[in-house]
Parts: C-alpha cells; structure tokens; sequence
C-alpha cells in the first residue's frame, strides 16, 4: 500500500475539538450539579449539535482522503477497510480481553 500525505487543514481539527466541547459541556450541564440561568440553559442545550457538526467534519476528512486515494489505488475502499481494521481490531480485541480477565 501506498502511504499518501495529505496536506493536514487545522481548522477541521478546531471544528471537531468545538464539537466535542459542545457535547462534554452539555452532558456536564445535565447533571444538574449547579442550578443554571434559563439562558444558558437553552444555550447548552444547542451541544447534542456537537455530534453533528463532529460527523460532518469527519466525513470531510474521509473524503478527502478517498479523493486522493482513488487517483492512486486500484480499490481505495477494500484498502480503507483493511486500513481501518488493522488500526480498530488491536484495541478492540485488548480491551475484549481486559473485560473476559477482569
């Protein structure tokens, strides 16, 4: 396989680390640990957003990335899976270990 650089845009990497915020700080205003102002209440609740927003940036970078890819492979999506599942499979397959030894 070849390994192809792709020029890294930052600002997706801002939007997604927004995202995550909008999700943590709502899911921590929902504990209801402090009585929150009406306002900003309805403001937290804009962070289930978050989820959205993070989905959109990722499916960019994935199509960005298979762009390139389909110039260069002969099948990038067999490729991608194979990446993938060699990237996901090891932690997956520790943490089922973890679990079953612990």
């Amino acid at each position: 396989m070849n390994v192809i650089k792709l020029e890294k845009l930052d600002y997706i990497d801002v939007i997604r680390g927004i995202a995550i915020l909008m999700v943590v700080i709502t899911h921590t205003a929902q504990q209801e640990l402090v009585k929150l102002p009406h306002l900003l209440s309805v403001f937290l609740g804009f962070g289930e957003r978050g989820v959205q927003i993070f989905f959109i940036a990722s499916a960019f970078t994935l199509f960005r990335s298979y762009k390139k890819r389909n110039k260069i492979e002969k099948s990038p999506v067999k490729n991608f899976f194979i990446r993938r599942f060699f990237r996901i499979a090891p932690i997956y397959y520790l943490g089922i270990i973890y679990y079953i030894l612990g």
